[in-house]
């Protein structure tokens, strides 16, 4: 039976995949506002008696998807303000701001300029500056992708699931072939187990190996999500990732397309305990390959 994603966290089906064009209800503003306020998803439970996945928490399964999104950096830009941002990440933050402060008079009317400032502050988890500097790139540009998916980061960091999906979404329209924003869109669909979601945007993502976050692995697992488990093995075939939610997932297609030795052979070599958050998907797998 195809694999239904079931979720705890959302209301309604709505939820991240709500959008404008679609004939389903929205959800009502108020209950949006009730929605984002919550802590996210903490963990992947398999019901014992089903094939439903309840997401009840992400737990290291968040660590996959979540956390580690790519910034939005514009690599075509001046060199000088490229060093900004090159002074920031390798921990010389002080230096990229002092840098900053010389090209101002220069640059000021760059909104490539004031993306870079704000990606110092970002860094420095200084959330309130960074989305000062993020806006101001927007009010010279208003159509400055980076920017839109730089204040998705700053929602996401705050647990605002749906302005963190709206920007990154408004950067992929503007920049259909953006890598980053694709990739920062399928990783938070994947993460709240919306996994047809999730591969539309890893598809258009055509760099496998974009920012070394093995998208090839997190493709897989969307669509392993989705109950598209022979596509899943193909693209799990093509990676040498060893993460235990990859391990999992690989496993539990094995199951589900009825090979259950390879699916044994995985998970034989696991050891996942009742604390862990992955343990509902492990006993999960054990169930149907016993």
């Amino acid at each position: 039976m195809k694999l239904l994603i079931i979720f705890v966290f959302f209301i309604s089906c709505a939820g991240l995949e709500e959008d404008s064009s679609s004939n389903e209800p929205r959800v009502e503003k108020k209950t949006q506002e009730i929605i984002k306020k919550k802590t996210p998803p903490r963990s992947v439970s398999y019901s014992a008696s089903s094939d439903k996945i309840r997401i009840a928490n992400l737990g290291s399964f968040n660590s996959e998807t979540l956390d580690g999104i790519n910034p939005g950096v514009v690599t075509k830009t001046n060199d000088e303000i490229l060093e900004i941002t090159k002074l920031c990440r390798s921990g010389q933050a002080s230096s990229g701001q002092s840098k900053a402060a010389t090209l101002h008079n220069k640059y000021s009317k760059w909104p490539t300029y004031w993306n870079a400032i704000g990606l110092c502050y970002y860094i420095q988890n200084n959330n309130y500056s960074a989305k000062i500097f993020f806006n101001k790139a927007l009010e010279i540009k208003s159509n400055f992708a980076p920017a839109k998916n730089n204040l998705g980061l700053i929602a996401i960091r705050e647990r605002n699931w749906f302005v963190a999906r709206d920007q990154f979404k408004a950067a992929a329209r503007i920049n259909p072939s953006s890598q980053v924003s694709n990739f920062n869109l399928g990783r938070l669909y994947l993460a709240f187990g919306h996994g047809e979601k999730a591969i539309t945007h890893f598809s258009r993502v055509k760099d496998k190996n974009f920012y070394n976050k093995n998208v090839v692995g997190k493709h897989a697992m969307a669509y392993s999500m989705s109950g598209k488990h022979q596509k899943a093995i193909s693209l799990f075939s093509k990676t040498s990732s060893s993460s235990e939610a990859m391990k999992l997932f690989k496993s539990y297609s094995y199951a589900k397309l009825g090979k259950k030795q390879e699916a044994k052979t995985i998970i034989s070599t696991m050891q996942v305990r009742p604390e862990n958050p992955n343990y509902g998907l492990f006993s999960e797998v054990q169930r149907i390959v016993k």
